[in-house]
């Protein structure tokens, strides 16, 4: 389940191209000063992200699976749209 769900998010990274440093940070300044409610959305989907990640872990250490899978595929819907936000549509 977990080499799954790492194979996925890893494909799904693949998908889209990767921002440098730099170019992570002037994309978010463009955000911010010229589309600031998109730049909000991207911020609080990076939020919920982490929210997701973190009650991910905490079923992976109380061995609840059958939700595992539930939480897992949130995270990845919200990570594909959070990327085709942030890095633009499918590279």
């Amino acid at each position: 389940m977990t080499k799954d769900f790492e194979a996925r998010l890893s494909a799904l990274k693949e998908q889209y191209k990767q921002l440098t440093p730099e170019e992570l940070k002037n994309k978010k300044n463009e955000l911010k000063h010229g589309n600031p409610l998109l730049y909000y959305r991207c911020q609080r989907a990076k939020h919920e992200l982490l929210r997701l990640e973190a009650k991910r872990t905490q079923m992976q250490i109380d061995g609840n699976n059958a939700q595992l899978t539930e939480v897992e595929d949130k995270i990845l819907e919200k990570k594909k749209n959070w990327l085709e936000t942030l890095c633009g549509k499918k590279a």
